[in-house]
């Protein structure tokens, strides 16, 4: 389980998260509560930087319970993903944008959250979302169809394995009449990969755990998700 004992990142802060799962090992990687991405006080940027690795027959769940963007802050995250022949990684995130609760938007700012997946050391899939405000105006940029639409939260769900592509199918039926969100599924060789977005929290998050759960049978576990309990 994973745990930030200083209660949020703030702009400047560097961290970097390290999994390696050995064949024949199936692990699952989760956190207590969302990671807080604070307003930065200069320029200076947040960073943080997660490395995945599954050797051949190894399962590597990465689920952590997502993080939220305060207006104002800067979040600079990269998520690799290196998996070896028949091992198998299902990985996943959901970022907010603003603290929507307490009805915050995020007008400025800057996010950079890129994925990358390799197979056997070849690069499969990439993906890097780029929100900056020097653009003239962030928020009218963010309510655009051909950006966010007016979404605040965007939810990835990846599955990392050999027959990838037989997953598509169930995972779009876990997703169908999902309320309040937009989404679609879709594969590449090795690679697939869900995409949600809406305006509503808690929706985005709902449809996102459907499709973790549809999902876990490509390892062979119970479509219900572990809780996390607090002292």
């Amino acid at each position: 389980m994973l745990g930030n004992a200083s209660g949020g990142v703030l702009g400047g802060d560097r961290l970097a998260w390290s999994v390696e799962v050995g064949a024949d090992t199936p692990l699952l990687v989760t956190g207590q509560a969302a990671e807080k991405f604070y307003r930065a006080a200069s320029m200076e940027t947040a960073s943080l930087d997660v490395a995945l690795r599954v050797e051949d027959r190894g399962w590597l769940e990465w689920l952590p319970k997502g993080s939220i963007v305060f207006d104002g802050a800067r979040m600079r995250r990269e998520t690799r993903i290196e998996v070896r022949g028949s091992g198998r990684c299902l990985a996943g995130e959901v970022l907010v944008l603003g603290r929507v609760a307490r009805g915050e938007a995020w007008r400025r700012g800057f996010v950079r959250d890129a994925w990358s997946v390799s197979l056997d050391g070849r690069l499969a899939w990439f993906d890097a979302l780029r929100l900056d405000d020097a653009v003239d105006d962030l928020e009218d940029l963010a309510r655009t169809p051909a950006a966010l639409g007016g979404a605040t939260t965007i939810a990835t769900c990846v599955l990392v394995a050999a027959d990838a592509s037989r997953w598509v199918e169930p995972a779009r039926e876990a997703l169908e009449d999902a309320p309040d969100v937009r989404c679609g599924v879709s594969a590449l060789p090795g690679v697939l990969v869900a995409r949600i977005l809406g305006a509503i929290p808690l929706a985005v998050r709902g449809a996102w755990e459907r499709c973790v759960r549809a999902l876990r049978a490509a390892g062979g576990w119970p479509s219900t998700l572990p809780r996390v309990a607090t002292v």
